[in-house]
């Protein structure tokens, strides 16, 4: 049988406001945004021993301006519209992609 890590997989629902802000352990790895049903979802490889801090995100809508200093975390489309979910450069969201999804 494998060894299991500490690591989680959280859902995080997100309104669609031009910024918010969201309680996640630091560190955390974005693996994924997309649209549940009518709510907008990011997925994050998180460390839950660590104590959640406000992080802020922005959604912007395609052809919107982006925030300044923005790292692009993910885009979905819910219903008609398509949104993509920003994180500050250097922050506490990294966004990762399935090659590099390696746990210790």
């Amino acid at each position: 049988m494998s060894e299991l890590t500490r690591m989680l997989v959280w859902k995080f629902e997100l309104e669609v406001v031009d910024e918010q802000e969201i309680g996640i352990p630091p560190n955390a790895k974005v693996l994924h945004v997309e649209a549940q049903g009518s709510s907008l979802c990011m997925w994050c490889l998180v460390d839950p021993t660590k104590r959640p801090l406000p992080t802020t995100v922005w959604i912007t809508g395609t052809g919107r301006p982006v925030p300044q200093f923005a790292v692009h975390l993910g885009t979905a489309q819910v219903r008609a519209m398509v949104w993509h979910v920003w994180g500050r450069s250097g922050g506490m969201l990294e966004r990762i992609g399935p090659a590099d999804v390696m746990v210790d």
